[in-house]
């Protein structure tokens, strides 16, 4: 019995499981670092950022990764970018995809990381031009506030205030109308021209894809079919496919506010835009579809962005 005594402790020892021959015991192994709890941020997020006092800002539109304290995302799959800019010229809306630091070639990326009173420290990457900044989250886990500026040695240089909210899922159901709108986000108003599809079925997908299918019968017997695919990054999508035939390549903002009635009572809606973000349509509730082939409405695509 002895015999077998004596072998399992040899055997321990050599595993490092006790401490063997005097002295301080150890196991052998790293004593791991200590968790440090932080809130889930992780998913789609709508941003501005802006000088406080002039017209010009950015929308950043991005889909978080998460990684304990870390978060992140990217655009380095161009075909699905988990990061998406719009540039804001303060007269008729978000006209490129793009900064107030011009035209680029290279890739954007936001990174940060999150401490356990919700403080984010993060830097925003446009190509060659870095802003650095924090902003606290809020208790409710869904709103960040706070400043940014440019880094030491950007050639852009800028600062301000950075606001940005949780987005909401784009899967919806509702009618495409034909819509004009030459200021979009102001409110001086829309004008409705007919049905362009009856029906129209938005479904964002866990992996931030979008397919889009398009159904119904226009008031002169067309029948409308088609399906678009396309990504999600933030309230911005972009849809590529067929209606009809017909080649389609749209991108679709998820952040509007609609009446019908000189906003007395308004509605959500999601505006409908051409590659050069021009508005070309508003998708809204199908119980909302007014029924005058020419209709004014009242629409606004930024004051609810992250304010």
């Amino acid at each position: 019995m002895k015999k077998y005594i004596i072998s399992f402790t040899l055997v321990a020892c050599l595993l490092g499981l006790v401490g063997c021959g005097g002295g301080n015991s150890s196991s052998g192994f790293p004593v791991p670092p200590p968790v440090v709890n932080v809130a889930d941020v992780h998913g789609s997020w709508k941003a501005l950022a802006s000088d406080p006092n002039g017209p010009l800002g950015t929308a950043i539109q991005m889909n978080l990764a998460q990684n304990g304290v870390t978060i992140s995302a990217d655009d380095s799959n161009l075909l699905k970018p988990n990061v998406v800019l719009l540039f804001e010229d303060g007269n008729t809306g978000y006209t490129t995809l793009d900064s107030p630091c011009g035209s680029r070639i290279g890739h954007t990326s936001f990174k940060g990381t999150l401490d356990s009173s919700g403080k984010l420290t993060f830097t925003l990457t446009e190509d060659a031009d870095v802003f650095t900044g924090t902003a606290q989250l809020s208790a409710t886990n869904d709103k960040l506030d706070g400043t940014y500026q440019s880094a030491p040695g950007s050639s852009c240089q800028d600062s301000g205030e950075i606001h940005a909210l949780k987005a909401t899922s784009l899967t919806k159901t509702g009618t495409l109308m034909n819509a004009s709108c030459p200021t979009y986000w102001l409110a001086g108003g829309c004008n409705f021209s007919g049905v362009a599809v009856p029906n129209l079925q938005l479904t964002e997908n866990a992996d931030y894809t979008l397919t889009v299918v398009a159904s119904g019968t226009l008031t002169d017997g067309t029948v409308i079919s088609g399906n678009l695919t396309g990504y999600v990054a933030g309230d911005v999508a972009y849809a590529s496919g067929l209606i009809n035939g017909q080649q389609y390549d749209y991108y679709a903002w998820d952040n509007g506010s609609c009446s019908n009635d000189n906003n007395v009572t308004s509605y959500p809606c999601t505006g409908v835009f051409d590659t050069s973000l021009t508005l070309v349509g508003i998708i809204i509730p199908t119980d909302k579809v007014p029924t005058a082939a020419h209709h004014a409405v009242q629409t606004r695509f930024r004051g609810n962005l992250a304010r």
